[in-house]
């Protein structure tokens, strides 16, 4: 499909007005705030079983699909093009943040990445204003699937061990670090998290990925403290370039990550989205506690154990979001 055909397509967008949308409980909407916080507390899950298809590898149509409806109902717009003018613009250089981290047993899927990339470009942003970024070079193959969109769309990848480190010092909790030079050239980031299981902090959702996928050196924030993670993602280099984050959470594992472990691994068919870190964060916690409790393993919860993930909490106290799920606004549509 040639790039102009892709954009109509994208922009003339789904209805919204036939989903079927449970909405679980009610949170007020600042319309005077900028984007980014505008929906504090409202999440928007879709599901499809559809999502997972041959050798249960991703659907490309059905991601695509998933992806526009989250994003168009967490911003109330009509069509893709408009939801995603709500975070970006033409003139931003936006950062893409999956994570490979787990390998093909748990990373972001490339049809997840290519669905937001689409959603970029029809919102107006250049291909050249586009960059995709992982860590380490043993995710050059996954990287080459992420930027790959179409035969005539290529966007950049960055792989920051070899692209380097910004020259400034930062303290981030106490502790001096360098970053990555993605998050600096950057104006805005789309975060595109995995939900899994995290020897050291319990749970890696979307504040994890961002804040240990630009320092230089990650094991100088392993500690189990409890709010080091809260802390560097409050630091005005992240809140200021956070735009959204849709979550991939087609699949989730519940035990033995943060490196991908197949035997702990569960198909959750699942997309969401939310402009709230903290609380797409809380309802990943959540989910991967009630896949535990279900699993044939028996495993313990996380929750009062050296392993609880407190880095949620103690978000929300310092204002990045809300962590009560009971206080969250969770729209979730079910496609079958």
């Amino acid at each position: 499909m040639k790039r102009r055909e892709f954009l109509k397509t994208t922009a003339a967008g789904i209805g919204v007005a036939s989903l079927p949308v449970v909405v679980r409980s009610a949170h007020a909407v600042d319309e005077t705030a900028p984007a980014a916080t505008r929906y504090p507390g409202k999440l928007v899950v879709v599901k499809s079983t559809k999502a997972l298809a041959s050798r249960q590898l991703p659907s490309a149509s059905v991601v695509e699909d998933m992806v526009g409806r989250a994003i168009m109902g967490l911003t109330g717009k009509p069509d893709v093009a408009s939801a995603w003018g709500e975070f970006v613009h033409r003139n931003d250089r936006v950062g893409i943040k999956p994570n490979a981290l787990g390998g093909r047993t748990i990373s972001t899927n490339k049809e997840v990445v290519h669905a937001v990339i689409k959603g970029i470009i029809a919102a107006g942003v250049p291909v050249e204003n586009i960059v995709v970024w992982e860590q380490y070079p043993w995710m050059m193959r996954a990287m080459r699937g992420y930027i790959n969109v179409a035969p005539d769309i290529k966007v950049e990848g960055v792989i920051t061990k070899r692209e380097g480190w910004s020259k400034k010092i930062h303290r981030f909790a106490g502790k001096a670090t360098q970053v990555c030079k993605v998050i600096e050239r950057i104006t805005a980031f789309i975060n595109i998290p995995v939900l899994k299981d995290h020897d050291l902090f319990g749970v890696t959702v979307a504040m994890k990925n961002i804040t240990h996928g630009t320092i230089i050196h990650p094991p100088t924030y392993h500690s189990r403290r409890s709010d080091q993670i809260a802390r560097i993602y409050a630091d005005p280099l992240y809140m200021k370039k956070h735009r959204v984050v849709i979550a991939d959470w087609l699949r989730a594992q519940y035990e033995g990550g943060p490196q991908g472990k197949p035997q702990y691994r569960a198909d959750v068919h699942t997309i969401a989205a939310a402009t709230d870190m903290v609380a797409i964060d809380a309802y990943g916690y959540d989910l991967v506690e009630r896949l535990r409790r279900e699993s044939k393993f028996k495993l313990k919860p996380l929750k009062g154990s050296a392993r609880e993930p407190k880095y949620i909490e103690a978000a929300a106290k310092l204002g990045l979001g809300v962590a009560d799920l009971t206080k969250c606004k969770i729209d979730e549509i079910n496609l079958g």
